[in-house]
C-alpha cells in the first residue's frame, strides 16, 4: 500500500488563489494524500471555500482556528498530520500533478527530506524564472547544506521539500511565531541534522509572485 504522505496548507486572506492549490493537490497522481487546510482565521470567503473542498473530497481535513500567523498554522496542521511524510503548500502557490509521485521514489530510499524544483511563475501562471539547484544523492545534510550554500543555491524556504514526519517530529523542529520568512532559520537547522538529503530535477512547486498572501508580506 502506498505510504500517506500529509499535504500542510495554511491560509489566510487567498480566496482568489485558493481553489487553484488545493484542486493541484486533489488531481496528484499519488492518491494517498492528506491534505490539511489550516484556516487561520482568514477574513475573507477562504473558510467556506476550505469546507466545500471537505465535502468534495474525503482526503481534505479543515481546521478552522483563530488567527495566530503563518508559523502558528504550519506547526497547527504538523501536530495533526498523520503520514509517514510531511510537505508544505502555500495557499496562493500549486505544485505539478506529479510531484509527490516522482518524490515518493526517493523518499523510498530512506531520506530525511528530499529537495525538488521551484518555478516562479506570475499571476496568469505565465513562467518568470526557475531555481536549478545542484543535483545530488546520499548526502549528509552538512554536505548538502554546503554543497547548495556555496553555490548560492540555498533555499530556506519550508515548502522546497518533502520530509520525513519521524525526523521532524523526534528533533522537535517547531516553526517561531510571530517573525516574517520564519523558516529561514529552521529550515537550514533541519538540513544540518538530517542523515540523508537529496537534490532532485524534480520541477514541481510553483511559486506564484503576489502581493497580497500570507507569506508576501501580509501576515496577520
Amino acid at each position: 500500500m502506498e505510504e500517506l504522505i500529509s499535504v500542510i496548507v495554511p491560509i489566510y486572506k487567498v480566496e482568489d488563489y485558493l481553489d487553484r492549490c488545493i484542486q493541484s493537490l486533489v488531481n496528484q497522481t499519488y492518491k494517498n494524500l492528506e491534505i490539511i487546510l489550516v484556516d487561520d482565521g482568514s477574513p475573507d470567503d477562504c473558510p467556506r471555500i476550505c469546507d466545500e473542498w471537505e465535502k468534495k473530497d474525503q482526503r481534505i481535513k479543515v481546521i478552522h482556528k483563530e488567527n495566530g500567523g503563518l508559523s502558528d498554522a504550519r506547526n497547527y496542521g504538523v501536530k495533526k498530520a498523520q503520514g509517514k511524510y510531511i510537505s508544505f503548500v502555500d495557499s496562493d502557490d500549486y505544485v505539478n500533478i506529479k510531484l509527490y509521485k516522482e518524490l515518493k521514489e526517493y523518499m523510498n530510499q530512506g531520506y530525511d527530506l528530499v529537495k525538488f524544483k521551484i518555478i516562479k511563475v506570475g499571476e496568469k501562471c505565465k513562467e518568470l524564472e526557475k531555481n536549478d539547484s545542484p543535483i545530488f544523492n546520499n548526502k549528509s545534510g552538512e554536505e548538502a547544506y554546503n554543497i547548495l550554500y556555496c553555490n548560492d543555491k540555498m533555499t530556506d524556504v519550508a515548502w522546497a521539500y518533502l520530509y520525513k514526519r519521524e525526523f521532524f517530529i523526534n528533533n522537535k523542529f517547531e516553526y517561531s511565531k510571530g517573525l516574517y520568512h520564519e523558516d529561514f532559520g529552521l529550515t537550514s537547522l533541519i538540513i544540518l541534522k538530517a542523515k540523508k538529503v537529496a537534490s532532485t530535477d524534480v520541477e514541481g512547486y510553483y511559486y506564484v509572485q503576489t502581493q497580497n498572501s500570507i507569506t508576501r508580506g501580509n501576515e496577520k
